[in-house]
């Protein structure tokens, strides 16, 4: 099915940010941190006192994090909205969001990791474009910054580059170039979501995939979910961004990248591995829900269209 998409406006510098704690919270000295790299980025930061609230692993409790969600999107001062972090939560809220609200109020929404609940969420039940990025607390960088700022301005349309990894994993085809639109993000929560309403549809996509700290036979456990559900024989390629800290921990064991092979070639999907971005140095901004194509040759991710209005 296609999916009915709505692009938010384009920011522009000087505009104000809402900043959410949908998942897990920031320390004091961090939270002020995360505000400060806000104001560095170009943009007014805006959050309620709510945000900095801690419910043992979670930023508050769920009504208290919904309740900010909701009032960021409605508030007309607020032009976009980018999360804290990630950590664990946002899917605690799926089953309870105004979708409709979100719709009404459509807005740039910027986050990754444990976000990626909210991202597949929104964009199924409203067809909102969202931004698979550095969060206000994250690291930040000369490449992170100004991929991150040129995409949610529209200044460019964005090309996401190949790092030194960069690996054809498995080609089932003479062809190298694979379009269509872009969807995904953290492996571990595109497998919590399946059999949810929140899922993507996976036809004819080109599918991201990061991750972070998981041991390679747990990669191998989630992306078997993915092939046994059925996802990942409809799509049209896999994209992994260079995972980080999945390396094998026992000798003897298959390597992350023996795993990613093995699984993509018996589930017969076209994949490559190592372009910048997930939770490493060099996360560039992704946009969720318009067209792209990866090119196997080159290992460019290059977008077709501008992900705002």
């Amino acid at each position: 099915m296609n999916q009915r998409i709505i692009k938010p406006k384009k920011l522009k510098l000087g505009d104000t940010l809402g900043i959410i704690a949908p998942a897990s919270p920031l320390n004091e000295s961090s939270f002020e941190l995360a505000i400060s790299k806000v104001k560095d980025l170009g943009f007014k930061p805006k959050y309620s006192e709510s945000a900095r609230q801690f419910t043992g692993f979670l930023a508050g409790d769920d009504q208290t994090r919904l309740n900010d969600l909701h009032e960021m999107f409605e508030d007309d001062e607020v032009d976009g909205v980018i999360s804290l972090r990630g950590g664990y939560g946002s899917a605690r809220l799926l089953n309870s969001i105004d979708y409709q609200l979100i719709k009404k109020h459509p807005k740039v929404f910027i986050g990754y990791s444990d976000i990626t609940a909210l991202l597949s969420a929104f964009y199924v039940k409203t067809g909102l474009v969202g931004f698979h990025a550095p969060m206000a607390g994250s690291s930040f960088n000369p490449l992170t910054i100004n991929s991150l700022v040129s995409t949610i301005t529209g200044e460019t349309i964005p090309k996401i580059t190949p790092g030194d990894s960069f690996q054809v994993l498995n080609e089932t085809t003479k062809t190298t170039v694979f379009e269509g639109a872009v969807i995904g993000g953290n492996l571990s929560i595109l497998s919590s979501l399946l059999g949810t309403p929140y899922d993507y549809d996976y036809q004819d996509k080109i599918v991201v995939i990061e991750e972070v700290g998981e041991a390679p036979y747990r990669i191998d456990r989630m992306l078997t979910q993915l092939i046994n559900s059925g996802k990942l024989s409809q799509v049209k390629a896999v994209v992994f961004g260079e995972f980080n800290n999945c390396d094998a921990k026992s000798n003897g064991d298959p390597s992350l990248h023996e795993v990613l092979k093995e699984r993509m070639y018996r589930a017969k999907v076209n994949a490559v591995y190592g372009l910048e971005f997930g939770h490493i140095v060099n996360n560039s901004t992704l946009p969720i829900g318009i067209n792209a194509q990866i090119d196997f040759k080159t290992g460019e991710l290059q977008y077709l269209e501008s992900p705002l209005s």
